[in-house]
């Protein structure tokens, strides 16, 4: 049983605790240059990310604004909203999980934390909505408008921090 003292799991080992010794002698200023070099491509894939979500938000707010705008001509506005947000919904969590952040969590309870977010964010645009038409007097179409920027960073920070959690490195 000497044998074992030389398997391929002990020469694992020992390389490794070889490549932590030289790590530690390695001078800091290549330490700090690697550190700098990791956040550098970690920041890209963020960026890449974050653009995926805006092409996804760019294509939702054009489907949700548009579903708005010809609803509203037939229907209450604060039913159109709600049927524009339901669709959007769908449309944007179908995107932003096989495209933006590929995810292989279940499929119901992640479409139900991605809808809790959406739900807040209907929630906002409803009030918000309310209160531009009934106190501002300002036409429902311009007020979608106006809210948008309010639900763009309410969905995307709910998103990040809690639908697609998992998927973001820290």
């Amino acid at each position: 049983m000497v044998a074992t003292e030389f398997s391929m799991e002990g020469m694992v080992n020992l390389f490794l605790c070889k490549i932590r010794v030289e790590i530690v002698k390695i001078p800091p200023i290549f330490v700090n240059v690697w550190g700098s070099i990791y956040h550098f491509f970690d920041r890209y894939a963020f960026l890449h990310q974050f653009s995926k979500f805006t092409i996804v938000g760019i294509l939702n707010t054009i489907v949700g604004y548009g579903l708005f705008f010809i609803f509203v001509s037939y229907i209450n506005y604060l039913l159109a909203t709600i049927l524009a947000h339901i669709i959007a919904v769908t449309h944007s969590y179908l995107w932003n999980r096989y495209w933006v952040f590929p995810s292989h969590n279940p499929v119901i309870w992640e479409f139900l934390k991605f809808n809790s977010v959406y739900l807040v964010v209907l929630l906002e645009n409803l009030v918000l909505m309310f209160c531009f038409v009934s106190y501002f007097a300002i036409n429902p179409k311009i007020a979608g408008l106006l809210i948008l920027p309010i639900t763009t960073l309410i969905s995307y920070f709910g998103h990040r921090h809690w639908s697609f959690k998992t998927h973001i490195k820290k």
